[in-house]
């Protein structure tokens, strides 16, 4: 059974306080999946999510009377496992955060690509069906980005003569995305008063992660047991934060 099949076979509750937004996507979800709930606020979604007990939750950072994360720590609170998607503006960038924190599977930047979200929700949907260990079970992923975090911490302090001053990792349905803050040097920070430099340090950092790029690939694919392929390096330099986004193989 493939993953578009068995979607059409779930209950998925859908949190959005603009009604345009919330009727259109209802709207073609309801062609997609089994049953679709919908909900205007964080407390009625609360609600209705003990209610109906759904398969997948999708919901909007931003809501009225509780907000998505806070709807999530809710949820979380009994042991409520539900996969949890969450769809944010590109600006609220610390509610992301908080909410890989809390245990999302995937977020989606608004506005909702609806052909993203579909392949999105039959990826979920064939990982439900097949019980896969990273992203049907809420603990167990909580547990290896706890683990990811810890080794790359360290990794860093190790290899770079730098350790992070915070790191988030989130487990999502194909990648592994990597947020190291606080890893511009001092030497680098002086270097930065001249905005000419930026470049150059962009350039020590993209040239280190591709030195350990392999030692790096390896140490991942230890803790969650699957390959995976370091495939993106970005760096806010004025921010000091690398990100890096590793591809889960064999998906």
């Amino acid at each position: 059974m493939t993953g578009n099949t068995y979607l059409s076979q779930l209950k998925i509750l859908y949190v959005e306080d603009d009604d345009c937004t919330r009727q259109e996507l209802e709207h073609y979800l309801r062609k997609k999946a089994g049953k679709v709930i919908t909900a205007s606020d964080g407390e009625e979604g609360l609600k209705k999510y003990s209610e109906e007990d759904p398969d997948i939750v999708i919901a909007d950072i931003l809501l009225p009377r509780m907000n998505g994360i806070d709807m999530l720590k809710q949820i979380r609170k009994p042991g409520g496992r539900c996969p949890f998607i969450i769809t944010s503006s590109v600006h609220e960038t610390e509610m992301i955060i908080e909410a890989v924190d809390t245990g999302i599977v995937k977020y989606v930047v608004k506005p909702i690509i609806l052909a993203q979200l579909l392949d999105a929700l039959n990826k979920l949907a064939a990982t439900l069906r097949s019980g896969n260990v990273i992203f049907g079970n809420v603990e167990k992923k909580l547990e290896f980005e706890s683990k990811i975090k810890q080794a790359m911490t360290a990794f860093l302090k190790r290899t770079a003569g730098k350790g992070p001053r915070d790191m988030t990792v989130f487990i999502s349905d194909e990648q592994i995305q990597i947020s190291a803050y606080g890893m511009i040097t001092p030497l680098e920070r002086k270097l930065l008063e001249d905005k000419h430099n930026v470049s150059l340090i962009e350039h020590i950092h993209k040239s280190y992660y591709k030195t350990v790029k392999p030692e790096m690939e390896f140490m991942v694919k230890e803790i969650i047991g699957i390959d995976v392929i370091l495939s993106h390096t970005d760096f806010a330099v004025f921010k000091s934060m690398d990100h890096l986004i590793f591809e889960i193989d064999g998906k």
